[in-house]
């Protein structure tokens, strides 16, 4: 009897021992192997969006601040939804599970994501407002290539991304 609660304490050890570097080596992994997510489909880090349209010095000088706020505005939301998200993995894992605590999270996600979307919307709805006919053309279109391409938004039903 003896034998057997020291092997099966051995192996529950194992088995907690396994976890903890399995933990440990994902997160390492995470770490080191960033999934990239910029905060605008429509930019690299150093380039906007709106740059490929020919601007005229008027233009720029009006889009440049509101393009500035935009991503400052973008920047703490996303950061807001990464700290909801942790708190969120955090309730999933805690060993007393709380269900109202995980949908009050839940609801804050949505409400930033709904923040993110009006602002995207918004800032698209500003740029429109200061481009010619032309540029707005090829900006839409740029647009609709960009998430196209990057989130495969505009796929039709059961078509492959």
């Amino acid at each position: 009897m003896r034998n057997k609660t020291l092997i099966g304490v051995l192996i529950f050890s194992v088995a907690i021992n396994a976890a903890v570097l399995t933990s440990w080596g994902y997160q390492y992994y995470r770490i080191r192997h960033p999934v990239s997510s910029a905060a605008c489909p429509f930019m690299p880090q150093t380039h906007h969006f709106y740059q490929q349209l020919d601007l005229s010095q008027p233009q720029r000088q009006q889009i440049d601040p509101l393009a500035n706020k935009f991503h400052s505005r973008l920047a703490k939301l996303h950061t807001a939804m990464e700290t909801q998200k942790n708190r969120l993995v955090r309730l999933l894992s805690a060993g007393q599970v709380n269900p109202k605590k995980i949908e009050q999270v839940r609801r804050e996600m949505a409400g930033i994501q709904e923040k993110i979307q009006r602002d995207i919307i918004g800032h698209i709805l500003q740029i429109r407002e200061i481009l010619t006919a032309e540029q707005q053309q090829r900006f839409f279109a740029l647009l609709h290539q960009s998430l196209q391409q990057e989130h495969n938004w505009f796929a039709s039903p059961g078509e492959a991304p």
